[in-house]
């Protein structure tokens, strides 16, 4: 049998995410993780990209304060409705 698939680890992930945002090509970024370019475009499930977002959305920021970015988000939409009201 051919070579066993093992899942991206979450450093792996981030990077993958901030290449495809660049647009760098689907061969460039499996290249750069090691892998073959056909396990790229389903590494990421949608649980997985969901789990990330997540992660990073919860994460308290030094240059926002320490708070999260989906509390300074939330605050900054409710200064808006309130403006709208």
């Amino acid at each position: 049998m051919g070579s066993h698939y093992c899942h991206l680890k979450l450093d792996e992930r981030r990077k993958l995410a901030k290449w495809v945002e660049a647009k760098m090509p689907i061969s460039e970024i499996a290249d750069r993780l090691g892998r073959d370019r056909s396990t790229e475009p389903t590494a990421l499930t949608n649980r997985n990209l969901k789990s990330i977002c997540h992660r990073l959305n919860t994460t308290p920021r030094k240059c926002l304060g320490y708070q999260t970015p989906a509390e300074v988000f939330e605050t900054k939409l409710m200064e808006i409705q309130n403006r709208l009201e």
